[in-house]
């Protein structure tokens, strides 16, 4: 029987791991083709194992030959486009290599003519080339190198050399050929066609609208929890066939919100926020940070660093939390059933948003216990103060020579961290702006300017050098009386739920 093979990299990704190249038309196909993914049950990565890139070696040790591929890595030849792919696959192996996922890679064959364009693209998959693969890692990967010489081994294959390599591949072993692979599993035609795969991501879009929906105007303190795709499924039902939610392919779902949002009418002076944002991923080198498919709306988004992406999306999420109840007329102008939402309690007139309980009561003790932050007693206190640059303040105390500014952070900011950092750049803000507000209003006194952020639990690790770069004044674990109890409750609750 002659050897299988598949021609259309499209139909491979879709039978293999569910993924539709096409979701975004065919035009951007090559784009959204992925170097590996994991299947449907989210049990397997799948990788592709160019043949050209195998080195094949005798083990005396063993008494066997023995098959080796790298994988993952990212070299400093890559252009744009492979700069893309080889971070998605390096965050895939990452979360392959956390959660214990099984590896499985098909040989592919190189269309030569691709390398004329300085491109390296399939001409074909082999379906019966399908191998279970292992990775090595630490010294024994040293070992195995050195033993057997594969670094002069891959040396003598196309673009071979190690040192063009940026950050370190990995080492993986072709054991077994697997017999009934992923792709067997469907016959010719089982698969849903195009217009069904549509139909069902337009289902899924239009129950994860509102579920994304209501909890923006849940959202207390301006602090955004963040949401992983694996819960979006949950909350919508959408489960694989083992019952688990289908984190797997979310990200059309999602697309296709920000394609509906985007074609609206809008009624309002600025742009709709980039609601989808707030769905992110659980794990890998992207952990905590949108989907890849963020790039495709915000142009650049890829050459950003890490920090860089952070300050993007917490700006992100600020328009999000502002815009309010208006996210109710955006479901309406859907003609999305916004059911779900209308249960939500009001606060201030809208729905959802404004301050939580726990941040005002910090707020409040801080207010009625100046010594806290050095404050004299003579003061006059005031929360929620207007400053000249705009901003308000949560605390500032007023006297004849000393003014002391306080921004707190409750417990709620434990959601999302990156809080604790914005916490940290606006005590560099409110300390400027006072001082130079002090002199703009009392220009014939020495007024003493101090700006403290209080913290009902600890600043993060992460971020406790930045705070020292800064000589940031810092309170940690101030808790008012009051909520001492509730405190216990929500760490005891944090427990339970992590």
């Amino acid at each position: 029987m002659s050897e299988r093979i598949e021609k259309s990299p499209h139909e491979f990704w879709k039978r293999t791991c569910g993924i539709n190249t096409y979701a975004h038309g065919k035009k951007l196909a090559r784009k959204y083709t992925p170097w590996n993914g994991f299947t449907a049950d989210d049990t397997t990565l799948v990788s592709t194992l160019w043949e050209d890139q195998i080195v094949r070696v005798f083990d005396p040790v063993a008494g066997k030959e023995r098959r080796f591929i790298r994988l993952g890595g990212t070299r400093t030849s890559w252009k744009s486009l492979g700069k893309y792919h080889g971070k998605e696959a390096q965050a895939n192996y990452a979360r392959a290599f956390e959660l214990k996922r099984s590896y499985l890679g098909y040989e592919a064959e190189v269309d030569e003519a691709s390398f004329a364009k300085g491109q390296r693209a399939v001409k074909h998959f082999y379906l019966d080339r399908a191998w279970k693969l292992e990775r090595h890692g630490g010294g024994r990967d040293l070992d195995l190198i050195q033993r057997l010489n594969l670094d002069a081994e891959f040396g003598k294959t196309p673009n071979g050399d190690v040192n063009d390599y940026q950050q370190p591949y990995m080492l993986f072993e072709l054991l077994e050929r697997v017999e009934r692979a992923p792709y067997d599993d469907l016959d010719e035609g089982s698969l849903e066609d195009e217009e069904e795969l549509s139909s069902i991501t337009e289902q899924h879009a239009a129950l994860a609208l509102p579920v994304l929906v209501e909890h923006v105007l849940k959202q207390r303190d301006g602090v955004m929890n963040r949401l992983t795709y694996e819960q979006v499924a949950e909350k919508i039902g959408r489960l694989n066939k083992h019952g688990k939610p289908a984190a797997r392919g979310m990200g059309r779902v999602l697309g296709k919100i920000t394609e509906r949002i985007d074609q609206l009418k809008n009624p309002w002076p600025e742009k709709i926020p980039y609601l989808t944002t707030i769905v992110v991923d659980a794990t890998g080198a992207n952990k905590g940070l949108p989907g890849v498919g963020v790039a495709g709306k915000w142009k650049g988004y890829d050459s950003l660093t890490r920090s860089e992406k952070e300050s993007k999306i917490m700006g992100e999420y600020d328009r999000i939390l502002d815009f309010g109840s208006r996210w109710l007329d955006v479901l309406a102008l859907l003609g999305v059933d916004d059911q779900v939402v209308t249960e939500l309690p009001r606060v201030g007139g809208r729905y959802g948003g404004g301050e939580s309980p726990a941040h005002r009561a910090l707020k409040l003790y801080v207010l009625s216990n100046p010594h806290l932050v050095g404050a004299s007693a003579d003061s006059i206190g005031q929360d929620e103060a207007d400053l000249l640059s705009g901003d308000f303040i949560d605390v500032l105390f007023k006297s004849e020579t000393h003014w002391v500014g306080v921004e707190v952070k409750s417990r709620i900011s434990d959601k999302n961290e990156l809080d604790y950092r914005r916490g940290i750049f606006q005590i560099i803000k409110y300390q400027a702006v006072l001082e130079a507000q002090a002199k703009y209003e009392r220009p014939n006194d020495d007024i003493d300017v101090k700006v403290y952020l209080v913290l009902e639990t600890d600043m993060p690790r992460a971020f406790m050098k930045l705070a020292q770069e800064h000589r940031v004044n810092l309170r940690s674990r101030v808790v008012p009386p009051a909520l001492i109890t509730d405190s216990v409750a929500f760490v005891e609750a944090a427990a339970i739920s992590s």
